[in-house]
């Protein structure tokens, strides 16, 4: 209905809560396609600044789906984003999302007992 009706906004943020609804859920494949069309419906007004964190909660759910350099594409627009509006904080998530993140996410070299 929200998409009916071309509120961008409105229908871009329905979509987001679908998509955290899916994570919770346990439905990673439903949370990326929620994901990707409240993306689409991007810019919106005042979402600049969200924008990153969502390329993050992308970058988790491509993650999930073992879709290692999707993941990767996903935290480098995020960092692109949080670099262009100075947001450190996002900036130091996507950092720790490659170093402590998802397994999948880190490099072989990463593991103590493969480092050895």
């Amino acid at each position: 209905m929200m998409s009916r009706s071309e509120d961008r906004a409105g229908s871009s943020v329905a979509e987001i809560n679908l998509a955290v609804t899916e994570v919770i859920a346990g439905d990673p494949t439903a949370a990326l396609a929620c994901l990707d069309r409240g993306l689409m419906r991007f810019p919106i007004p005042g979402g600049h600044r969200s924008l990153g964190w969502l390329h993050l909660l992308r970058a988790h759910v491509l993650a999930r789906l073992e879709d290692a350099p999707g993941a990767l594409a996903a935290i480098a627009a995020a960092d692109a984003v949080f670099g262009r509006i100075g947001e450190r904080s996002g900036a130091a998530a996507a950092q720790r999302m490659r170093k402590v993140g998802p397994p999948i996410l880190r490099t072989r070299a990463s593991s103590p007992r493969e480092a050895s």
